[in-house]
């Protein structure tokens, strides 16, 4: 037993090395949404399980996430090209021109992870990220994606959003320093 725990504490170190090794990455490009999907994959492994119930707690109060978790439910998406046809105005339509407009991949979020709850969760934030732009009005540019997180902070309370906020920021402050109160009210008005 000791062993074990002994190794799992190397396994968690290492993940938590490749966390941090993400976000000096993320902090160069923060659009990269891949290299996103590795620095949450590495500090959700290497998070101790006292602390993902923390963080998630907020998010699943008066949720059916627990019970979707359970079940194994996972809402498809319709094709943006089926979302296409229904009639201008309406969120289907809308959702199919911004991810047209945008060229964004349909398929690019990782599919439903049923492995544990917290990759549960984080699978389900994957796959309305997109949608969420639709419904606030946020582009895709840098500043609006960080407004989204910071309104994701608001919703569900997702720490993630916080780490994804700093390093935008730092990005920001080292490539567009002038930018600084554009970005902060940005921040507020999407908490």
């Amino acid at each position: 037993m000791e062993y074990a725990e002994k190794d799992l504490s190397i396994y968690h170190k290492l993940e938590k090395l490749k966390g941090q090794w993400q976000f000096i990455k993320f902090i160069n490009n923060p659009l990269d949404t891949k290299g996103i999907f590795k620095m949450t994959r590495s500090f959700q492994n290497s998070a101790p399980p006292e602390m993902i119930d923390r963080v998630l707690s907020p998010a699943v109060k008066n949720s059916g996430l627990p019970q979707d978790f359970e079940d194994h439910r996972w809402y498809h998406i319709p094709k943006m090209k089926d979302l296409a046809q229904y009639p201008e105005g309406t969120f289907g339509y809308e959702a199919a021109a911004f991810f047209k407009k945008n060229n964004l991949d349909e398929n690019l979020f990782p599919k439903a992870d049923f492995s544990s709850f917290p990759a549960y969760v984080t699978s389900r934030v994957y796959q309305s990220h997109d949608f969420w732009h639709i419904l606030t009005g946020y582009s895709m540019e840098l500043i609006d994606e960080l407004a989204l997180q910071a309104f994701a902070v608001g919703q569900y309370r997702q720490p993630l959003s916080l780490l994804i906020i700093a390093g935008g920021i730092i990005h920001i402050l080292q490539k567009h320093p002038e930018k600084s109160a554009e970005i902060m009210n940005a921040l507020f008005e999407g908490y």
